[in-house]
């Protein structure tokens, strides 16, 4: 009998690594999404790929991030989705937010 274990945690651009749902919404999703506003996915660059057990899904994103001052700068970035078909719904099971790369080395 195999138990699937799932504890909820990530990465980000301001939290290197967190463990805990809460901890990870208090310490990359709130300061992140309170600073963004216009968020949407470019989906004419959409592109997915996969089987009718999982799929994955590529896609850039843009949006405004917001400076302490309330002047705002431009962000983009891509998005990696990984979904699994499971109880005839589609999970997603990992997901990946990045800004675009400044090209330097």
């Amino acid at each position: 009998n195999v138990r699937s274990v799932r504890v909820a945690g990530g990465l980000g651009t301001i939290a290197r690594i967190v463990c805990g749902l809460d901890r990870l919404e208090k310490q990359q999703w709130q300061k992140v999404w309170g600073n963004t506003r216009g968020y949407c996915f470019d989906l004419d660059e959409l592109v997915v790929d996969g089987t009718s057990e999982i799929i994955w899904i590529a896609v850039p994103w843009r949006g405004e991030g917001i400076h302490s001052d309330g002047s705002t700068f431009p962000r983009t970035g891509r998005v990696t989705f990984v979904l699994q078909h499971l109880d005839d719904q589609w999970l997603a099971v990992h997901s990946h937010h990045s800004r675009d790369p400044d090209g330097k080395l």
